[in-house]
């Protein structure tokens, strides 16, 4: 538990760097459905939004996932094993939790 997502963040990064491999980065799609819409929500503004349970706009992965995608099935205590990091794609596998 932290006070403010910039040192919950912080921490992600620290324990990132110490686990073995390479970083697999992914961001979340900033556009709007209604282009006449777009003026109303700049692309800085959609990459600065840091809802609960949503991940960050830009994801930084390697072996495990410690963000929670969706809520309903993934919750507290959900591990996933990723199995496979492609470019637009994340394949895992969940190993302990509600839908185990």
């Amino acid at each position: 538990m932290a006070p403010k997502n910039d040192a919950v963040n912080n921490t992600d990064r620290e324990f990132l760097s110490q686990l073995p491999g390479q970083v697999k980065k992914y961001k979340s799609v900033d556009t709007v459905p209604d282009t006449n819409e777009a003026v109303n929500y700049p692309t800085k503004f959609l990459n600065s939004l840091e809802s609960l349970g949503v991940p960050p706009h830009n994801l930084e992965l390697k072996y495990l996932l410690f963000r929670y995608l969706d809520s309903p099935t993934l919750c507290n205590g959900t591990r996933l094993a990723v199995k496979r990091l492609m470019p637009h794609v994340i394949e895992a596998k969940i190993l302990i939790g509600h839908a185990a």
